[in-house]
């Protein structure tokens, strides 16, 4: 059975900084962003970013709230 690679739904805190590392929810957060920049507003009606997790605890992300890690 193949196992997913951790770094792809669980965040990391990048030391020296308030930042974390990247999932593929962050990502598809900022591809979403720049998707709206190019083409303008989306659907708003739903949303399909994802989960992390930091530490012991889920995210969910949803985009353009000014802080996506609720």
């Amino acid at each position: 059975m193949n196992r997913v690679n951790d770094e792809l739904i669980i965040a990391k805190p990048i030391p020296n900084t308030d930042s974390c590392t990247w999932t593929l929810a962050t990502r598809l957060g900022d591809m979403m962003r720049v998707a709206e920049e190019m083409f303008g507003p989306r659907d708003m009606s739903y949303t399909i970013l994802g989960v992390e997790f930091f530490g012991q605890q889920p995210h969910i992300w949803y985009p353009n709230s000014g802080n996506e890690n609720t």
